[in-house]
């Protein structure tokens, strides 16, 4: 595949020059437009080259911060430059800008860290984020992905799935090792926890993906009942679980907000 050249451009003499190097860095990172991820491999057999340089090409922009490695496997995925970039151009109408006075509002009213996620896959991808004022706080992971199965917010929108697409994301052999000894490490497990989380109406996250840490979430809707993402408020255990019910009260005061203020 060639990065198209626009019709009106076609006569310019700067394009009968490319730069290899920027033409296959492009290449590579437009491979992202139709899939999740990217191995090593299918950018070699993408640009046409030995591995080795395909390798050396996805590390320069994971250096960068416009790749980064799949928390499961060898793969590759958007860095959080790539989305950052991507938001920042995104306009204003965007569900993120929308959301960020209740991630603001969370955050105040907390003292924790708030994020609004979004699900690809099973995967749940960090959006935009208001960080606690604390010194010691769950940091900004935006731009970054976990595997959803392992945190609240993913949890909450596996939970929001029609039965059968969580059957598709998680049918034959995989690997449940993601995540701490107490997250949730079979598809059972995971099935009799999406039902209680879909009866009450949010999910925890009891260091599953991080010891120490704990995230407690719940679904953003518009007023047509569409799920847009989840927001999640996450700090250090020891500050979090003295305060399980306030919070998940004001997750849901946030959620239930910004539907009918949105509506």
């Amino acid at each position: 595949m060639n990065v198209t050249v626009p019709e009106e451009s076609s006569t310019d003499p700067a394009y009968r020059y490319p730069i290899e190097s920027v033409e296959n860095a492009a290449r590579t990172l437009l491979m992202l437009r139709s899939r999740s991820s990217i191995r090593i491999v299918d950018v070699a057999e993408e640009l046409g080259a030995a591995r080795s340089t395909a390798h050396r090409m996805v590390s320069t922009l994971a250096q960068a911060g416009l790749l980064q490695r799949h928390p499961t496997d060898k793969s590759f995925v958007a860095g959080p430059a790539l989305m950052q970039l991507a938001q920042a151009l995104t306009n204003k109408g965007d569900i993120r800008t929308e959301i960020e006075p209740t991630l603001d509002w969370l955050a105040k009213q907390t003292g924790e860290t708030a994020h609004y996620l979004v699900l690809k896959e099973d995967q749940a991808l960090f959006l935009a984020c208001v960080e606690s004022p604390h010194i010691i706080r769950a940091v900004s992971r935006v731009g970054h992905r976990l595997p959803a199965h392992i945190t609240s917010a993913g949890k909450c929108l596996l939970a929001a799935l029609p039965p059968g697409e969580v059957d598709r994301l998680f049918s034959g052999d995989r690997s449940w090792t993601t995540g701490t000894d107490l997250a949730i490490h079979d598809r059972d497990h995971l099935m009799a926890e999406l039902a209680q989380i879909s009866n009450r109406g949010w999910a925890l996250n009891n260091e599953e993906s991080e010891p120490g840490v704990i995230g407690i979430s719940a679904v953003v809707r518009n007023d047509q009942g569409d799920v847009l993402g989840a927001v999640t408020v996450s700090g250090p255990a020891e500050r979090m679980r003295p305060r399980i019910t306030d919070i998940v009260a004001a997750v849901r005061t946030a959620t239930d907000d910004f539907r009918l203020h949105r509506g």
